[in-house]
């Protein structure tokens, strides 16, 4: 989504944010459906300069986003080292968005 807005995360609700967003500053961003990884990401649409990121799943492959620079630390433990490793990834081979209306209907008895 393209917005126009004032912008205003809330520390409370978003996990990474940068640094010297000022709250309540008008900025022209894009922001919107969360990635594979289930994080949905807000940034400056004439700069590409990253504002805030948050998840909207649990996942456990993002250890940390850089707020300053938007760079991204992979958890270490979500990678796979050689054949045959078990992990518990979240999300899920599905990823965090484009889920089928039928994933959220309860199961028929």
């Amino acid at each position: 989504m393209l917005v126009e807005t004032a912008i205003a995360p809330d520390p409370k609700e978003v996990a990474w944010i940068n640094p010297k967003v000022k709250p309540g500053e008008r900025r022209k961003v894009v922001t919107g459906i969360p990635g594979k990884t289930g994080v949905v990401y807000t940034l400056d649409r004439a700069t590409g300069e990253f504002l805030w990121a948050r998840p909207t799943i649990m996942q456990n492959v993002i250890t940390s986003i850089d707020g300053a620079t938007g760079k991204v630390t992979v958890n270490p433990e979500a990678t796979f080292a050689k054949m045959g490793d078990t992990k518990l990834i979240c999300p899920g081979a599905q990823g965090g968005k484009n889920w089928p209306a039928g994933a959220l209907q309860p199961a028929r008895t």
